[in-house]
């Protein structure tokens, strides 16, 4: 799950419409972008297999981001961090969505993973290998953000409907390139072009947001 992990985000947007999509968009992510730092620091590690079908990374050791108690933590405190910066009368609301959104990565993660997860460090590891086959995994996906957006747009409001559709547009194009350009080559190159495409989004988020906010009960 890559571009995929955007999908949920949008739906909540749908049902939390004053939290800002870019925080939401920012919290369904947010397991992969520690991840990418924490193996720059050499805290976690992966190796690339090209034989691999869907997605040759290995993903040998990662108890802190990808394990259900170390997703868990990071969701509570992402959580309490976005209830900070909110209004007082939103604040439960928007820990609420964050944390589910950063929890639910994990869960994502165990349909296409191979078997690398675990309830905590040094557990059983788990995954539903759906990565191993590669069209039903790029199919499900892009399924995923599809009804997602769908979501989304259904509760948009006609003036900013159009950026909002261009960048659910962008995301399935995102996982479209993902279908015919082949992955880096190596585990650092990965890292990089992943930050890259969640920079690229968040940006187009932003922009989505505009003309104005959307007032409460809107897209």
């Amino acid at each position: 799950m890559f571009i995929g992990h955007f999908a949920p985000s949008l739906a909540a947007k749908a049902v939390a419409p004053r939290v800002p999509l870019w925080q939401l968009l920012l919290a369904g992510q947010a397991v992969d972008i520690l991840w990418a730092v924490f193996v720059w620091l050499g805290i976690e590690r992966a190796s690339v297999d090209p034989s691999l079908p869907s997605n040759p990374l290995t993903l040998g050791y990662m108890p802190y981001t990808h394990t259900l108690l170390g997703t868990v933590g990071w969701a509570l405190l992402f959580g309490w961090l976005a209830a900070r910066f909110a209004a007082q009368d939103e604040r439960k609301s928007t820990f609420i969505v964050v944390a589910l959104l950063v929890t639910g990565h994990w869960f994502l993660d165990l349909i296409v993973h191979r078997p690398d997860l675990a309830l905590a460090p040094g557990m059983k590891e788990h995954g539903l290998g759906l990565w191993d086959h590669a069209t039903a995994a790029f199919l499900t996906e892009g399924g995923l953000i599809a009804a997602c957006s769908a979501c989304l747009l259904a509760r948009t409001p006609g003036p900013q409907r159009p950026r909002r559709m261009a960048l659910c547009g962008l995301l399935l194009a995102l996982h479209a390139a993902t279908w015919v350009i082949p992955p880096p080559p190596s585990v650092v190159a990965i890292t990089f072009s992943m930050l890259a495409t969640f920079a690229v989004v968040i940006g187009a988020s932003l922009w989505s947001e505009q003309p104005g906010q959307v007032a409460a009960g809107g897209g």
